[in-house]
């Protein structure tokens, strides 16, 4: 007789699998996979563009590894490309026995000068900083895209560059600046020789040894005003128009967050204009007056502005950059100009706020490698130095 208590066991039923789970897991894969292959290539720097004029990459890379050997700065430029094309840091450094290092970003605003002072703040506390005043005039003083972008990559540190991201830039750019390999993905097929370069020249192009102390300096070289460009001033007039006679708010908004930076870590703040051949500006008094109204909210700064009434004796066609327009540069004879004149206007203004490094082995050193180290500590007229430089430059 059968046991009654042995049941027949029914097979249970089998939970339907999760479709949308086993779909989520397969996304969540291929996407990992994506961006494994997105890290990998831009950590090779296989989709980099063009570096060979990336001046904001090779200048980071020059500060961190100054800052690395436990080197501080003591005077920062910062500004856009005028600042670096009209300010010698070597001689602001030989002239002054510190270290002076430029910071500026090509096309850049004042979002861009308030970051970069953050990023420096946290390695070194200049004793001065110098903004380069043609990145607080005119329309579009926020930076153009591809420069913030220059600027966000050359930052240390991925998480840092992320969150820079959306400081920077509005939503839609987001993704340009999270990745070159998404922002240049179209080298597959557009391109593949610049990938075919990258891969056998990582990253050379954007760290340039040319000189064993990198602080900056980017120079336009010495090709004068020439006869056509100057009849260029006759047919067409002054470039820069009182269209651009303003100062945005959102400008005035960053430059007062680097003012109180500067209060709050005891930073000399100092403004220079640079100057370009006169007749680029029209009406330049009336954007003078523009400029010192707005500078006159930040009482502890200064200006020095070496455009109003420049010796056109000083200042000769050799002094502008070949080119026509409102961003006009010095020459390397300009800069050095514009440099004799602020290291004047320094010593003036700023005795005793700098340290003195002339004992120093190390700055020494630094500075020994530069042309112009023994002709500045020999001449105890500093003038007298600039009337032989321009005396060289004019006859060479």
């Amino acid at each position: 007789m059968a046991n009654k208590n042995n049941k027949k066991v029914q097979p249970q039923p089998t939970k339907p699998k999760n479709k949308w789970l086993q779909l989520g897991v397969k996304v969540a894969c291929l996407l990992g996979i994506v961006v494994a292959v997105v890290a990998y290539t831009d950590k090779k720097e296989y989709f980099v563009g063009d570096q060979t004029n990336n001046h904001s990459q090779r200048k980071w890379r020059s500060f961190y590894k100054f800052i690395d050997k436990k080197k501080d700065v003591d005077i920062l430029c910062l500004g856009n490309s005028h600042a670096s094309a009209g300010i010698e840091p070597y001689v602001l450094s030989t002239n002054n026995n510190c270290y002076c290092f430029i910071l500026n970003t090509p096309g850049s605003g004042s979002v861009d000068l308030y970051y970069n002072l953050i990023e420096v703040l946290k390695y070194t506390t200049p004793k001065l900083l110098i903004i380069e005043s043609s990145c607080v005039v005119g329309s579009g003083t926020l930076g153009k895209e591809w420069a913030k972008i220059q600027s966000i990559e050359s930052k240390r540190g991925r998480w840092n560059q992320l969150t820079l991201i959306p400081r920077y830039l509005p939503s839609d750019d987001w993704m340009k600046a999270v990745s070159p390999t998404i922002r240049n993905h179209s080298f597959l097929l557009k391109d593949p020789d610049r990938i075919a370069f990258n891969r056998k020249f990582v990253g050379k192009e954007k760290n340039p040894s040319r000189v064993p102390l990198d602080l900056g300096r980017f120079s336009h070289g010495n090709t004068g005003l020439s006869d056509s460009i100057l009849r260029m001033y006759d047919t067409q007039g002054s470039p820069y128009t009182r269209k651009y006679h303003v100062i945005e708010d959102e400008t005035k908004r960053y430059i007062h967050k680097i003012y109180d930076l500067c209060q709050e870590h005891h930073i000399q703040m100092l403004f220079v204009t640079v100057p370009m051949y006169y007749r680029t500006y029209e009406a330049y008094d009336e954007l003078c007056e523009l400029e010192q109204e707005f500078f006159d909210e930040l009482p502890n700064a200064r200006w020095l502005d070496l455009q109003k009434d420049y010796d056109p004796s000083i200042y000769t066609r050799k002094a502008f950059n070949n080119e026509y327009g409102m961003a006009q540069h010095n020459t390397y004879l300009g800069m050095l100009i514009n440099s004799y004149y602020i290291c004047e206007y320094i010593q003036k203004n700023y005795a005793g706020v700098l340290p003195d490094r002339s004992n120093d082995p190390r700055w020494l050193k630094d500075m020994s490698s530069d042309s112009y180290f023994q002709t500045a500590h020999q001449a105890q007229d500093k003038q007298s130095v600039l009337r032989a430089m321009i005396g060289y430059y004019l006859t060479h």
